[in-house]
């Protein structure tokens, strides 16, 4: 996480150790910033946008199954079994597809090892600070 932003230098917090890391902006190249929780925020919006478009399409595919000759039985749940299953299927896809789109969704900042460009992109970096 990011954690401070100065005129030389950024520091990082670490995830589980909690610790501390000051680096230089002449060991940067390039800063990537997500927010945290952006996966699983997108995984969930995919969810319900899957599952429901998936209930719409299978609710709107069902089609009354005819009897068979001779036959004087046949099964039939209703249209709400096909929606329960393309909503179960939207769900899946959309949850994958929003778990991906949440994990590519990043802004970049090209520092380039350098000092003046460095000091540029600081002041929008210290917006994501957790300090």
């Amino acid at each position: 996480m990011l954690f401070a932003v100065d005129d030389t230098s950024v520091t990082l917090k670490g995830r589980f150790d909690q610790q501390l890391y000051n680096t230089s902006f002449r060991d940067i190249e390039k800063i990537k910033i997500r927010k945290q929780g952006s996966v699983g925020t997108m995984a969930v919006i995919g969810a319900s946008t899957g599952a429901l478009m998936g209930a719409l399409i299978g609710y709107g595919m069902y089609q009354e199954p005819q009897p068979t000759t001779g036959s004087w039985y046949t099964t039939d749940f209703g249209p709400g079994s096909s929606a329960a299953g393309g909503a179960f299927i939207g769900l899946l896809v959309g949850t994958i597809g929003g778990a991906i789109l949440g994990s590519v969704n990043y802004k970049s900042y090209k520092v380039n090892h350098d000092a003046s460009t460095f000091l540029k992109v600081s002041g929008e970096l210290k917006k994501y600070c957790q300090q």
